[in-house]
């Protein structure tokens, strides 16, 4: 729908909403975090669900001579067309749950009951996603630009010399990484500011109970770091997943989720602090690798644009 804006304001609406609803019935009961919760996930989904609707009326409304006929292939064309999209999509699912797996089950330091582990690894872990969910609007802007950027080097690139294609569209990719780098970094920056004023000055008790607040913030600095690399990752795998190589994207996964595995079961081992250390393990490995990966398919991006176009 071109509306990815809307993803953005549903997400506001759905945290501030959320936590207005749990302040309001915090003097009253004891489940207001859930009921916060659940009106929130409620708010974000209508948001979303009345701008589909919204923009499908719109395209009802158009008349006929606009509306392309559409056939689509046959069904095991499509499933087979999308499993590897599908693979990419779960591969990174189940990358970012284990590290909470490996919090729960970690070695205990003294004194530390069981409750305020896990409570510290989800708030931790839960804390640090804000400034990778709203970055997502620049990456999409990014990407955005880089097509229309595709499409107008490809009438001015001779059949000749097809090599300079993917030079100038990873020339492009590189300064547009650089706008989405900052605003990761400025988000990461101001969630870890926000988080220690309000551990140091005692504003967390009103609205979030932190078990253990010398733990916590260590694991919400790691877990800012890894969300950060994550992001890093995502945003090169973007653009192999728009040049119909998901494959690329998911071998960087892969790599990455067999070293949280071999590290989360080390280090879950000794501290469950460091479960999330090993997170940050992971989401380097997979920054790195999806940075070569999507490299490699910008270079042949002549080949890729033809496919994808075809």
């Amino acid at each position: 729908m071109q509306k990815q804006v809307w993803l953005s304001i549903a997400l506001a609406v759905g945290l501030l909403g959320g936590a207005a609803t749990s302040l309001a019935l915090a003097p009253l009961s004891g489940l207001h975090l859930a009921a916060g919760v659940a009106f929130g996930f409620t708010a974000a989904l209508a948001v979303i669900l009345w701008t589909l609707h919204r923009g499908f009326a719109r395209l009802v409304a158009l008349p006929l001579s606009s509306k392309a006929r559409t056939h689509l292939p046959a069904l095991i064309y499509m499933l087979d067309e999308a499993a590897p999209y599908f693979a990419y999509g779960l591969a990174y699912m189940v990358l970012i749950f284990l590290p909470h797996v490996y919090g729960w089950f970690g070695a205990l330091p003294v004194g530390q009951s069981r409750a305020d582990a896990v409570s510290n690894i989800e708030v931790g872990l839960t804390l640090s996603l804000p400034p990778l969910i709203l970055a997502y609007g620049v990456s999409e802007h990014a990407l955005r630009q880089f097509w229309r950027s595709a499409l107008a080097a490809q009438a001015r690139v001779s059949a000749g010399d097809v090599s300079s294609f993917g030079v100038g569209l990873s020339a492009l990719a590189r300064r547009q990484h650089w706008s989405y780098l900052i605003v990761l970094t400025a988000l990461t920056l101001l969630a870890y500011g926000t988080v220690a004023a309000a551990l140091a000055n005692g504003w967390t008790g009103r609205w979030l109970q932190i078990a253990a607040p010398a733990a916590f913030l260590p694991i919400f600095a790691l877990s800012l770091l890894a969300y950060w690399l994550l992001g890093l990752g995502l945003y090169s795998c973007m653009f192999a997943v728009t040049l119909g190589c998901p494959q690329a994207a998911f071998r960087a996964v892969i790599w990455a989720g067999l070293v949280m595995v071999l590290a989360g079961t080390i280090l879950g081992a000794l501290n469950y602090v460091l479960s999330v250390a090993a997170f940050v393990l992971a989401a380097f490995v997979f920054a790195v690798l999806a940075w070569r990966s999507a490299n490699q398919v910008l270079h042949r991006a002549d080949y890729s644009f033809a496919a994808v176009l075809s």
